[in-house]
């Protein structure tokens, strides 16, 4: 940590702190504008979708007021280390949070895409409509997850001033095991529902699983980002073990396994 900004490689988490709480704010914006519209269209799959949705404009609200926490510290020059770690802190939930909401998006448009080709059965399934969801799902859940890595190794190097061999291997192992899980599972559904012979589609059971999991989420990272607060971000020591396992979980292992719910939640045959 090199000033009051807390940077770190360059890169101040306190300066674009600001910049996400208005990218995950414009992002809820779009998704309550989308659910007003979703409540006009008609088809069976309708009411999932708006759940998923609803559940994403949630969880994204609730991320950029956690950003706003983060661009509200100013830690004290004399106590660098020890504060800009506990403001890292609350930066990793708040970053999963974001990965969450984009995962969460992708799926939406994926059934949003299919429930449009469904519609239109009549004149033929339109297999490439298919496609491009599951790979706009695919393709989002493997970027989120490489940033998410990325963040991880960057929190344990402010923890601990640099990148615990046994946590800096460990950590990318785990992201990048569940990374492509959930890809290829993304992947799979897809596959099995271009070669359907046609709709109507199948609602996975996983869907609703995903959509409460993601508000669920949200709604724990909330809880961590106060409880830190609570603490003192103006403290003289840095996050204990305790919140920087908390910290990893919400950062990047819950990420994940809600990125494999949602995976398993993409439109199939």
């Amino acid at each position: 940590m090199t000033d009051e900004h807390c940077t770190t490689h360059g890169w101040s988490i306190i300066e674009s702190a600001a910049t996400h709480s208005q990218l995950a704010g414009v992002l809820a914006g779009f998704l309550f504008t989308g659910i007003v519209f979703l409540f006009g269209r008609t088809n069976r799959d309708n009411n999932q979708t708006i759940a998923l949705v609803t559940a994403t404009f949630f969880v994204l609200a609730l991320d950029s007021y956690e950003y706003s926490i983060i661009a509200g510290n100013k830690p004290a020059i004399e106590n660098l280390a020890a504060q800009c770690s506990l403001i890292w802190s609350q930066m990793m939930p708040a970053a999963g949070s974001l990965g969450v909401g984009a995962m969460a998006l992708s799926a939406a448009v994926a059934w949003m895409l299919a429930g449009h080709v469904e519609a239109q059965a009549g004149h033929g399934p339109d297999r490439a409509l298919y496609r491009l969801g599951g790979l706009v799902v695919s393709m989002m859940i493997g970027g989120a997850m490489l940033l998410l890595i990325a963040t991880s190794l960057d929190y344990l190097e402010s923890a601990y001033g640099d990148r615990p061999l046994t946590w800096g291997i460990v950590t990318p192992v785990f992201g990048l095991a569940i990374m492509a899980a959930s890809m290829t599972v993304a992947v799979r559904r897809t596959v099995r529902l271009t070669g359907s012979a046609g709709v109507p589609l199948a609602l996975p059971q996983n869907l609703p699983i995903a959509t409460y999991a993601t508000i669920v989420y949200g709604i724990i990272c909330l809880v961590f980002t106060g409880v830190i607060s609570l603490m003192g971000v103006d403290s003289n020591e840095g996050p204990n073990v305790v919140v920087v396992a908390g910290s990893l979980l919400l950062g990047l292992l819950a990420p994940g396994g809600v990125g494999i719910l949602i995976a398993r939640s993409v439109p199939t045959g």
